[in-house]
């Protein structure tokens, strides 16, 4: 499993980040720490064999760095959570193609 770096766009600002690998699980999991100069914490993707297909699961648990992102951590919140469940449909139909 190998890192990457990332950039996101948050009220306004574009931030640029590194994963890291964190853990894996062969067929099941991978997961990897993820920071950048405003957050930091863990994202993962785990898939379940359904009787309908493969279920994937995305979890992602950040916090803030700092005393200024602490204060814009609503604002940073609001932004990933408007954006990761499009994230996550698109990465499922990649799967599925």
């Amino acid at each position: 499993m190998r890192g990457f770096s990332f950039d996101t766009m948050a009220a306004g600002r574009h931030f640029v980040g590194v994963a890291t690998p964190h853990r894996r699980e062969e067929h099941r999991l991978m997961s990897w720490h993820i920071q950048n100069s405003e957050v930091e914490g863990i994202t993962s993707v785990e898939l379940a064999t359904r009787e309908s297909g493969t279920s994937v699961s995305v979890r992602l648990k950040v916090e803030s760095r700092g005393v200024l992102s602490g204060m814009f951590f609503p604002v940073i919140a609001s932004a990933i959570g408007n954006g990761l469940p499009r994230a996550v449909d698109e990465f499922a139909s990649a799967l599925s193609s």
